[in-house]
């Protein structure tokens, strides 16, 4: 398997990097598959033998459940691994569980640790931009989360508009 480096953080993850998408088959998420954890534990033996160090997840994948399975099946490996997780699609239905405010990244990190059964993530994405939370706010929020030690890397939006925006 072929590695690169992370941008400048020296956190070197492997080109190719399994998707949880399909863990839990909850909610529109069933229409792609439904994983259970022994499935997940053959599908990341399988991907770890091929030399993948990088799972992604979201804390948002079937409400939360793909975190929860892969916190299981990864027990015993957590170490062996970059876990990359995303924030911003809606985690509830109240007026603050969703978006890019500090208190739902902040929330939304601790849940995702939670489910995850670990003390950090190694990447936490911004799954899309939101146009409502200031920069300045998601910026501070990204770092306190890497100052605390739960998120060793803060990356900006992994999805975009068209514009780029």
């Amino acid at each position: 398997m072929e590695f690169r480096e992370l941008g400048r953080s020296g956190l070197r993850i492997s080109m190719l990097s399994l998707g949880t998408m399909t863990f839990g088959g909850k909610d529109n998420f069933g229409a792609l598959g439904s994983t259970d954890v022994s499935g997940a534990r053959r599908q990341i033996g399988m991907a770890m033998d091929a030399g993948v160090n990088c799972v992604d997840t979201a804390d948002m994948y079937s409400a939360g459940a793909a975190e929860e399975i892969l916190g299981e099946a990864i027990e015993g490996r957590r170490d062996q691994l970059v876990i990359s997780t995303k924030v911003r699609m809606p985690a509830g239905d109240g007026p603050n569980d969703a978006g890019l405010s500090r208190h739902h990244i902040i929330r939304q990190l601790e849940g995702s640790l939670q489910r995850l059964r670990t003390d950090y993530v190694d990447i936490y994405h911004v799954h899309e931009w939101d146009g409502q939370s200031r920069h300045l706010w998601r910026r501070r929020s990204r770092h306190w989360t890497h100052w605390c030690g739960q998120a060793r890397s803060a990356i900006s939006a992994s999805r975009t508009t068209a514009d780029g925006s």
